[in-house]
Protein backbone atom coordinates (compact mmCIF):
# COMPACT_ATOMS: atom_id res chain seq x y z
CA UNK A 1 0.00 0.00 0.00
CA UNK A 2 1.48 3.57 -0.97
CA UNK A 3 1.33 6.38 1.64
CA UNK A 4 -1.14 8.72 0.79
CA UNK A 5 0.27 12.72 -0.29
CA UNK A 6 -0.03 15.04 2.30
CA UNK A 7 0.00 18.96 1.44
CA UNK A 8 2.74 20.75 3.45
CA UNK A 9 1.66 24.12 2.54
CA UNK A 10 0.11 26.20 -0.32
CA UNK A 11 2.11 29.41 -0.20
CA UNK A 12 3.65 28.45 -3.93
CA UNK A 13 -0.29 27.37 -4.75
CA UNK A 14 -1.72 30.64 -3.66
CA UNK A 15 0.76 32.88 -5.35
CA UNK A 16 0.35 31.23 -8.78
CA UNK A 17 -3.42 31.52 -8.65
CA UNK A 18 -2.87 35.35 -7.66
CA UNK A 19 0.08 35.64 -10.83
CA UNK A 20 -2.45 34.07 -13.24
CA UNK A 21 -5.15 36.37 -12.06
CA UNK A 22 -2.57 38.91 -13.26
CA UNK A 23 -1.39 37.17 -15.82
CA UNK A 24 -5.32 36.83 -17.32
CA UNK A 25 -6.18 40.66 -16.50
CA UNK A 26 -2.84 41.54 -18.85
CA UNK A 27 -4.12 39.23 -21.53
CA UNK A 28 -7.44 37.04 -21.97
CA UNK A 29 -6.38 34.74 -24.39
CA UNK A 30 -3.06 33.69 -22.31
CA UNK A 31 -1.61 30.48 -23.28
CA UNK A 32 0.12 29.04 -20.38
CA UNK A 33 2.72 26.27 -20.20
CA UNK A 34 3.15 24.68 -16.57
CA UNK A 35 5.08 22.54 -14.95
CA UNK A 36 5.33 20.76 -12.04
CA UNK A 37 7.87 17.66 -10.95
CA UNK A 38 5.40 15.57 -9.40
CA UNK A 39 2.08 14.01 -10.40
CA UNK A 40 0.25 14.68 -7.41
CA UNK A 41 1.20 18.14 -7.22
CA UNK A 42 -0.18 18.49 -11.51
CA UNK A 43 -3.54 17.38 -10.07
CA UNK A 44 -3.40 19.77 -6.86
CA UNK A 45 -2.86 22.56 -9.44
CA UNK A 46 -5.37 21.52 -11.93
CA UNK A 47 -7.61 20.64 -9.35
CA UNK A 48 -7.24 24.80 -7.92
CA UNK A 49 -7.05 25.84 -11.21
CA UNK A 50 -10.94 24.25 -12.06
CA UNK A 51 -12.39 25.83 -9.21
CA UNK A 52 -11.18 29.39 -9.26
CA UNK A 53 -11.80 29.79 -12.79
CA UNK A 54 -14.21 27.00 -13.87
CA UNK A 55 -14.49 28.44 -17.61
CA UNK A 56 -10.43 28.23 -18.21
CA UNK A 57 -9.56 25.27 -20.74
CA UNK A 58 -7.12 23.30 -18.84
CA UNK A 59 -5.41 20.36 -19.96
CA UNK A 60 -2.64 17.70 -18.27
CA UNK A 61 0.36 15.81 -19.50
CA UNK A 62 1.26 13.37 -17.59
CA UNK A 63 2.29 9.57 -17.29
CA UNK A 64 -0.20 7.26 -17.36
CA UNK A 65 -2.82 9.04 -18.59
CA UNK A 66 -5.44 7.61 -21.36
CA UNK A 67 -4.62 8.79 -24.84
CA UNK A 68 -7.37 11.12 -25.51
CA UNK A 69 -6.54 13.20 -22.79
CA UNK A 70 -2.64 13.73 -23.85
CA UNK A 71 -4.31 14.74 -27.28
CA UNK A 72 -7.01 16.64 -25.52
CA UNK A 73 -3.98 18.68 -23.84
CA UNK A 74 -1.52 18.76 -26.50
CA UNK A 75 -3.97 20.37 -28.81
CA UNK A 76 -4.97 23.04 -26.69
CA UNK A 77 -1.20 24.59 -27.07
CA UNK A 78 -0.41 23.14 -30.89
CA UNK A 79 -0.35 26.50 -32.68
CA UNK A 80 -2.55 24.67 -35.24
CA UNK A 81 -5.42 23.44 -33.06
CA UNK A 82 -4.94 26.01 -29.87
CA UNK A 83 -8.03 28.12 -29.44
CA UNK A 84 -7.58 31.35 -30.67
CA UNK A 85 -9.97 33.88 -28.15
CA UNK A 86 -9.76 32.21 -24.85
CA UNK A 87 -7.27 31.43 -22.37
CA UNK A 88 -5.72 28.09 -21.84
CA UNK A 89 -3.58 26.70 -19.34
CA UNK A 90 -1.69 23.00 -19.56
CA UNK A 91 0.03 21.30 -16.93
CA UNK A 92 2.35 18.42 -16.79
CA UNK A 93 5.22 16.91 -15.33
CA UNK A 94 8.61 17.71 -17.45
CA UNK A 95 9.26 13.34 -17.47
CA UNK A 96 5.80 13.03 -19.56
CA UNK A 97 6.29 15.70 -21.58
CA UNK A 98 9.40 17.35 -22.33
CA UNK A 99 10.11 15.53 -25.64
CA UNK A 100 9.39 15.89 -29.21
CA UNK A 101 6.06 17.89 -28.18
CA UNK A 102 5.17 21.11 -29.89
CA UNK A 103 3.12 23.56 -27.28
CA UNK A 104 4.51 26.72 -29.40
CA UNK A 105 0.96 28.27 -29.11
CA UNK A 106 2.59 28.82 -25.55
CA UNK A 107 4.35 31.76 -24.60
CA UNK A 108 4.64 31.78 -20.76
CA UNK A 109 6.34 29.05 -19.21
CA UNK A 110 6.00 28.78 -15.35
CA UNK A 111 7.40 26.24 -13.05
CA UNK A 112 6.02 25.49 -9.77
CA UNK A 113 9.50 22.98 -9.26
CA UNK A 114 12.29 21.40 -10.71
CA UNK A 115 13.83 18.22 -12.22
CA UNK A 116 16.74 17.58 -11.02
CA UNK A 117 17.82 16.69 -13.92
CA UNK A 118 19.52 19.87 -16.69
CA UNK A 119 18.62 18.02 -19.51
CA UNK A 120 14.84 17.72 -18.65
CA UNK A 121 14.69 21.38 -18.03
CA UNK A 122 16.59 22.49 -21.51
CA UNK A 123 13.89 20.03 -22.91
CA UNK A 124 10.64 21.52 -21.20
CA UNK A 125 11.82 24.99 -21.99
CA UNK A 126 11.47 23.76 -25.73
CA UNK A 127 8.24 22.75 -26.14
CA UNK A 128 7.40 26.25 -26.91
CA UNK A 129 10.54 27.10 -29.04
CA UNK A 130 8.88 24.93 -31.81
CA UNK A 131 7.70 25.66 -35.88
CA UNK A 132 4.47 27.98 -35.54
CA UNK A 133 5.90 30.42 -32.37
CA UNK A 134 5.03 33.57 -33.09
CA UNK A 135 5.85 35.76 -29.47
CA UNK A 136 8.71 35.91 -27.49
CA UNK A 137 8.87 33.41 -24.61
CA UNK A 138 8.85 34.21 -20.90
CA UNK A 139 10.48 31.64 -18.15
CA UNK A 140 9.23 31.80 -14.81
CA UNK A 141 10.07 29.66 -11.80
CA UNK A 142 8.03 30.00 -8.37
CA UNK A 143 10.79 29.43 -5.52
CA UNK A 144 9.77 29.01 -1.78
CA UNK A 145 11.95 31.20 1.04
CA UNK A 146 11.76 30.61 4.14
CA UNK A 147 9.45 32.43 7.10
CA UNK A 148 11.67 35.67 7.04
CA UNK A 149 12.91 35.53 3.58
CA UNK A 150 15.41 32.64 4.13
CA UNK A 151 16.87 30.57 1.21
CA UNK A 152 15.67 27.14 0.86
CA UNK A 153 16.23 23.80 -1.72
CA UNK A 154 14.45 25.42 -4.33
CA UNK A 155 17.51 28.19 -4.44
CA UNK A 156 20.12 25.72 -4.87
CA UNK A 157 18.65 24.04 -7.72
CA UNK A 158 17.69 27.42 -9.68
CA UNK A 159 21.17 28.29 -9.26
CA UNK A 160 22.88 25.17 -10.55
CA UNK A 161 20.52 24.97 -13.21
CA UNK A 162 21.18 28.22 -14.32
CA UNK A 163 24.40 27.38 -14.09
CA UNK A 164 23.77 24.20 -16.39
CA UNK A 165 24.99 22.13 -13.89
CA UNK A 166 22.63 18.20 -13.81
CA UNK A 167 22.17 17.97 -9.96
CA UNK A 168 21.13 14.21 -10.93
CA UNK A 169 24.92 13.59 -11.34
CA UNK A 170 25.88 15.78 -8.20
CA UNK A 171 27.56 13.70 -5.53
CA UNK A 172 26.54 13.50 -1.57
CA UNK A 173 29.44 16.33 -0.90
CA UNK A 174 28.05 18.47 -3.32
CA UNK A 175 24.84 18.35 -2.19
CA UNK A 176 26.45 18.62 1.50
CA UNK A 177 27.46 21.93 -0.06
CA UNK A 178 24.53 23.36 -1.06
CA UNK A 179 22.50 22.57 1.87
CA UNK A 180 25.29 24.43 3.81
CA UNK A 181 24.85 27.16 1.47
CA UNK A 182 21.06 27.12 2.16
CA UNK A 183 21.35 26.56 5.75
CA UNK A 184 24.01 29.70 6.03
CA UNK A 185 20.93 31.74 5.15
CA UNK A 186 19.22 30.88 7.77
Amino acid sequence: ASTPTRELSREKLTFFLVWLRDRLDEDATLKLLVWCRFRPEVARLVESLRLFTPTLRIGEIVGGQRRDERDAALRLLDPRTAPKDEPVVVVGTPASGSMGLNLAAASVVLYTSNDYSYKTRLQSEDRVHRPGQTKPVSYFDIIATGPKGQKTIDHAIIKALRAKDDLARWTTRAWVQALKEVDAAF
